[in-house]
């Protein structure tokens, strides 16, 4: 959450700007979890994914694409809005001119966050 406010900046991976890979990146270097900086298709792929279906937690990062092979997003999740709601929030950097936020999703597979959908989580060091 200390990352609330800072910039986006596409390939930004550090405090003066962000990309969404490179804030998911950025977040879990600071844990014992860490992964290697890639973009979102490639963490889609290197981290564990959580089966269809099953809650998230908070942590888990969350992917959004028009097709599974071809992820263009990705954001922290960090809780459901309300106990037995499937509308989550996540922390990400979504796009150029915004800067690290809250957002809102729909955490159903295919549920659309903007002109992408939901498509899966990944559990980091899960």
């Amino acid at each position: 959450e200390s990352m609330i406010g800072v910039p986006y900046l596409y390939g930004g991976s550090s405090p003066s700007g962000f990309d969404c890979s490179g804030l998911a990146w950025a977040v879990y270097k600071q844990t014992t979890v860490a992964f290697a900086r890639m973009g979102a298709q490639d963490e889609f792929k290197a981290t564990p994914q959580v089966p269809q279906g099953d809650p998230l937690e908070p942590g888990d990062l969350v992917f959004f694409a028009n097709s599974t092979l071809s992820i263009q997003h990705v954001g922290i999740f960090i809780g459901y809005l309300t106990s037995g709601s499937s509308t989550g929030l996540m922390i990400d950097a979504p796009h150029s001119g915004a800067d690290v936020r809250y957002d809102e999703f729909g955490t159903n597979y295919l549920d659309s966050w903007g002109d992408e959908y939901y498509v899966g989580a990944t559990r980091p060091g899960g």
